[in-house]
C-alpha cells in the first residue's frame, strides 16, 4: 500500500494493536494528478507529478488478509488517508 510519510503513525497504530507486527517500510515516489500544487524550495517553486511517499509490504496467513484489508480500508477512512492497497497471492 502507498500513502503519505505523515499518516504512517497512524497506519503503524492500527496494525501494530491488531497483531500486524511484521512489515517492510520503503520510501516511494508517488504519481499525483498533474499541476495539482507546485512544490516550494528555498529559490522558488517546481511542478512536478512526483511527491515523497511510503510503502508498506506485509505478508499475512491467508486467513488473515480479509481482516487486513478491512482493517486498512477502517483506518484510512478514519484518519482520512488516501492511500492504494495492492494485493498479490503468494504460492
Amino acid at each position: 500500500m502507498f500513502f503519505l510519510p505523515e499518516k504512517f503513525e497512524f497506519l503503524r497504530n492500527a496494525l501494530e494493536e491488531n497483531n500486524f507486527l511484521s512489515f517492510s517500510v520503503i520510501p516511494v515516489e508517488i504519481r499525483r494528478e498533474k499541476n495539482q500544487f507546485p512544490l516550494r524550495f528555498c529559490r522558488g517553486s517546481q511542478h512536478s507529478d512526483l511527491i515523497p511517499g511510503i510503502q508498506i509490504e506485509l505478508v499475512p496467513e491467508n486467513s488473515r488478509t480479509d481482516d487486513l484489508i478491512r482493517l486498512i480500508t477502517a483506518t484510512c477512512k478514519k484518519e482520512f488517508l488516501d492511500c492504494d492497497i495492492i494485493v498479490i497471492p503468494l504460492t
